[in-house]
């Protein structure tokens, strides 16, 4: 939205009230308020409406609300989400009278055509926008926007993932199944052989599930992709499964046409990156040369993104390949090369990456992993300059020394749908435990969950409490919650007795808490029998 003088930004007040705002739209309205007395006049009369209407008792439905709602679907004036459409996996089968309900909580902020909003539920980060997407506007250029008074609401729709994985069954005869996160009672059953989902990704508009399988004691994953609406599913390969979360990572393109991975052969000492295309279900490789591993894709334009890939080697780096629908899947078209950079991954907007510095050493016993240096990064501002905000980017974990100590590796993921939150598992500190609040210190055991516009990247106060996961336990899985980014789906594994012995896994989906006050276990995705639950998926 851009401003003419003598205009007054409506809609980005509308969405500022409502919390919708990206970093650049913040900026502009703030700069837009820091010379017109008329709007700050407006934003705070919308401010204090919505807080007196948080405590309004319920009103009766207008008799004609109903038919001006099914005339407004039926010509497409607001779209119904797609895991709410009859006929689908998910079938929420909401009655026309509580979404009627619902929009009329809406209109009344002003919203009418997002889901109902959530109020803030402490997170650690500042509410004010940070130069991930636009330079810091000084704080005497405008005054802060103001925000609606938090309430407590009961779990945000948002939170609950549309899908979730189930390894389940009787122990003789476990079968894999796909299940909608909201009661679990609607379930396809996969073909897949035998195994607990170890990974899964959900394509941005909710369509495609990647998931992988371990194959029984054969020492080797197979990576799958099933169409959530038929049920179809297609077998990308057979990987190694010797090596580490560099390994197995899953990555969407923004417009969820292409899914890339990495397939490593059955020793594990050659890897290289491939790309399922969902318009015609094929399956190609994209890079050969036996020392790549598939990276993030980076968002450019509207809908548009960019593949990228890391090569393994003592002195790592990435590089950039040129769209893969108008040129041959291989890297010899490689662009944006950036030494020291190993497997960058994007947030959904490209203003933000999270990649990894420092010497690595491939190997066929262990997989890739750092052995001097090894940090992940987190790199603010790329959307403007890629190099640029690489070369600028800051530890991840900012109170830990790195030197001849390193991380060796460590599972990451962005928040679905926004381009602020991130969470960090599996952190393997070679060195010596680290000052701060938690001992030991980087703890492979936690969660650590922190935002962008948290310029302290993490400390050791940004673990989850150690409560969350069970004494036993480890973290299979973690999967942010895309409205209200204080939620996580955490899918907690327990180790099997013996190699013939069942799985056994669940989903935790948490409320992440500050200060003193303990974070909230809301709800468990499991079942009556024992089995693996996990891991919950988010789309963007």
């Amino acid at each position: 939205m851009t401003l003419r003088r003598g205009e007054h930004p409506d809609e980005l007040i509308s969405a500022a009230i409502s919390g919708d705002l990206t970093d650049d739209e913040q900026a502009r309205l703030d700069a837009h308020l820091a010379g017109c007395d008329s709007c700050r006049q407006t934003i705070a009369a919308w401010a204090e409406q919505r807080r007196l209407v948080a405590g309004l008792r319920g009103a009766p439905v207008p008799r004609d609300l109903a038919p001006r709602i099914r005339a407004g679907i039926e010509s497409g004036a607001f779209a119904v989400p797609w895991w709410r459409r009859t006929g689908l996996l998910v079938g929420v089968g909401a009655t026309l009278a509580t979404a009627a309900a619902a929009l009329v909580a809406v209109a009344v902020v002003g919203n009418l055509l997002r889901g109902p909003q959530v109020a803030s539920s402490g997170s650690p980060s500042a509410t004010a926008s940070v130069a991930s997407s636009a330079e810091p506007t000084p704080a005497e250029s405008a005054p802060a926007t103001p925000r609606p008074s938090p309430t407590e609401p009961a779990i945000a729709r948002e939170a609950i993932p549309p899908y979730y994985l189930a390894y389940a069954g009787e122990s003789d005869n476990l079968a894999l199944t796909l299940r909608d996160g909201d009661q679990g009672t609607t379930e396809r059953e996969l073909p897949t052989p035998q195994g607990q989902p170890i990974r899964a990704a959900l394509s941005p508009d909710g369509r495609w599930l990647a998931y992988i399988t371990p194959v029984g004691q054969k020492g080797t994953n197979r990576y799958w992709v099933v169409n959530s609406e038929d049920g179809s599913e297609t077998d990308l390969g057979e990987s190694s499964a010797i090596g580490s979360p560099f390994t197995n990572g899953l990555f969407w393109s923004t417009d969820s046409r292409y899914l890339s991975f990495t397939l490593a052969d059955p020793s594990g000492t050659e890897t290289d990156a491939w790309i399922f295309d969902t318009a015609d279900r094929s399956v190609a490789q994209l890079t050969r040369r036996g020392d790549a591993v598939a990276a993030g894709w980076r968002p450019y334009g509207q809908g548009k993104s960019l593949p990228w890939v890391s090569v393994a080697s003592a002195d790592p780096y990435s590089f950039e390949l040129p769209d893969v629908a108008t040129s041959p899947p291989d890297d010899r078209g490689a662009t944006q090369g950036i030494d020291g950079v190993f497997q960058p991954i994007w947030n959904s907007d490209g203003s933000a990456a999270i990649f990894w510095r420092g010497t690595m050493n491939p190997s066929a016993e262990a997989g890739y992993e750092f052995i001097e240096g090894g940090a992940p990064y987190l790199a603010r501002g790329a959307t403007r300059n890629v190099t640029r905000a690489f070369n600028q980017a800051t530890p991840l974990f900012s109170d830990v020394t790195i030197g001849r100590d390193a991380f060796t590796s460590a599972a990451i993921t962005w928040g679905a749908g926004t381009s602020d939150a991130y969470a960090v598992w599996d952190a393997r500190w070679s060195g010596p435990p680290q000052s701060g609040d938690q001992s030991p210190y980087p703890d492979e055991n936690r969660i650590y969950f922190s935002h962008v516009s948290d310029d302290r990247n993490i400390l050791a106060g940004h673990a989850l409490d150690a409560g969350d996961v069970p004494d036993g336990a480890y973290v299979a899985s973690v999967a942010i919650a895309p409205l209200d980014r204080d939620y996580l789906a955490v899918t907690i594994a327990y180790p099997a007795p013996g190699d013939l012995a069942v799985p056994r896994g669940e989903t935790l989906l948490i409320k992440r808490n500050t200060g003193d006050v303990a974070d909230e276990l809301v709800r468990t995705f499991t079942g009556e029998q024992s089995g693996w639950y996990g891991p919950a998926v988010y789309p963007n």
